[in-house]
């Protein structure tokens, strides 16, 4: 929090995109969120901090010297540093927002009205989603809302067709009780939008299906899946208070105190302890196709999940009130490529193909505080083939084949058996050794009874 965060944008070239792509104005609009008195109700435990409870952690000598023109205000979002700028179009000609939610604590609700906090029954302008998370959309869709969580990046054509001034905030409308919990919801209005010009008609579109799309984005609905493994995000319910986790495994909701032999949910709380590298939680292999389910708790999503390095498929989007894929109507369409995603109750699949790169790769919820008191994790991925360097999981044959994947139940068991085996071990031998004392004790003390004797 506080606005230190940017925008990379890379420009595709003239052969991978239609060009009429590049006729249009493009605008980017970064969000970042200045807070130093929180205002905005919450239910979560791992509260989100003011800046100037940071500013104490830290131990941070320099005041910001904030004057507040409103003192009642003092939770704002900013839009490329500024306080509710306001942007000049022309009435008819579209524009696209480029939008980043460069925040760590709330999601945002985007929409275009023409009062700030109104009614979302009249919509002035007209949004033509185009690309989240930097991959442009198999199809241009008009919505009515953008939801984004942290991280979280969203391209957007905006056309108002008649002039007036409009307002693009993030509006928590009571429509959506279903949309998030409390805690992560946010209004405010982040841009003015001032039209001027004639009235006009029409709407401007662009085909997207001629774009020219890498091979790691191809279509993965119905590909064979090699690895199936899952996630599941949960607030500590029993153990130190203010712990999160990011648990490999469906059954996490009691994680007990032992993340190395918990042989439901293999996950790690690092709460000021440092990280166990000995142990991984899920190994993937390149050249394989992996499909991640991504268990959510609660019955409405309280976290997220950014996973670094590959953009993944979405499958399927959570189970809500109204049945599986409940939340494609606020968080996008089956088969979008993305990198992060809610945490929906249920279950949220996504399918990605481990093509070029090796190594750890990052997972986490984009909560900075959640992410910060343990809901992180990471999963390795290695060459077909190579040798094994964990010695925890390691095969006989001292590879790792495609076949030779490793569940969360299987290092479970691997690293259950290890420290029972242990375990077992040291119980005998401090068995023996108690008896030998034992023994000891009593030869000793009879032998002063024989001396005594002669």
């Amino acid at each position: 929090m506080g606005g230190l965060a940017g925008a990379i944008i890379v420009n595709p070239t003239d052969s991978y995109v239609p060009p009429n792509l590049f006729n249009y104005t493009r605008q980017l609009l970064l969000f970042s969120h200045f807070l130093t008195d929180t205002l905005n109700p919450t239910n979560d435990p791992l509260k989100v901090h003011t800046y100037t409870s940071l500013r104490g952690w830290t131990g941070d000598s320099v005041n910001p010297q904030v004057s507040w023109y409103n003192t009642n205000q003092q939770d704002v979002y900013m839009t490329n540093g500024q306080f509710q700028p306001t942007y000049n179009m022309v009435a008819g000609q579209p524009i696209i927002f480029d939008m980043l939610n460069a925040v760590g604590d709330h999601n945002l609700e985007i929409q275009i009205m023409s009062t700030v906090g109104g009614s979302t029954s009249s919509l002035p302008c007209t949004i033509t989603l185009l690309a989240m998370d930097g991959i442009y959309l198999a199809k241009s869709r008009v919505v009515t809302m953008i939801a984004m969580v942290p991280g979280t990046r969203m391209s957007a054509m905006v056309q108002c067709n008649n002039p007036g001034t409009y307002y693009l905030q993030s509006y928590a409308s009571s429509d959506r009780t279903d949309f998030a919990s409390n805690m992560v919801r946010y209004n405010q209005l982040l841009l003015n939008l001032v039209v001027t010009g004639t009235a006009s008609s029409g709407l401007a579109t662009i085909d997207l299906t001629k774009i020219t799309r890498p091979s790691y984005l191809t279509d993965l609905q119905n590909a064979k899946v090699d690895h199936h493994w899952e996630t599941n995000q949960n607030l500590r319910t029993s153990g130190p208070s203010g712990d999160a986790s990011l648990g490999i495994g469906r059954e996490c909701s009691s994680l007990g105190l032992d993340p190395t032999i918990n042989l439901n949910c293999q996950y790690v709380v690092f709460n000021g302890h440092g990280y166990p590298l000995s142990i991984q939680r899920h190994i993937g292999v390149l050249g394989t196709i992996e499909q991640l389910s991504i268990i959510g708790a609660g019955t409405t999503p309280a976290h997220n999940i950014h996973v670094h390095v590959n953009h993944f498929q979405v499958t399927s989007f959570g189970q809500g009130a109204g049945g599986v894929n409940y939340y494609t109507k606020y968080w996008g369409e089956i088969g979008d490529w993305r990198d992060t995603v809610p945490a929906n109750p249920g279950n949220t699949s996504v399918r990605y193909p481990l093509n070029s790169f090796t190594g750890d790769i990052i997972m986490h919820c984009h909560i900075l505080m959640h992410e910060d008191e343990g809901m992180m994790a990471s999963f390795l991925v290695v060459d077909k083939g190579s040798a094994c360097t964990w010695p925890d999981i390691c095969y006989t044959n001292g590879t790792v084949t495609a076949n030779a994947l490793y569940s969360n139940t299987n290092v479970g068991l691997i690293v259950g058996v290890v420290l029972g085996s242990v375990a077992l071990l040291i119980g005998v031998a401090i068995t023996i050794a108690i008896v030998s004392i034992i023994i000891v004790l009593i030869v000793r003390k009879r032998e002063p009874t024989k001396q005594t004797g002669l």
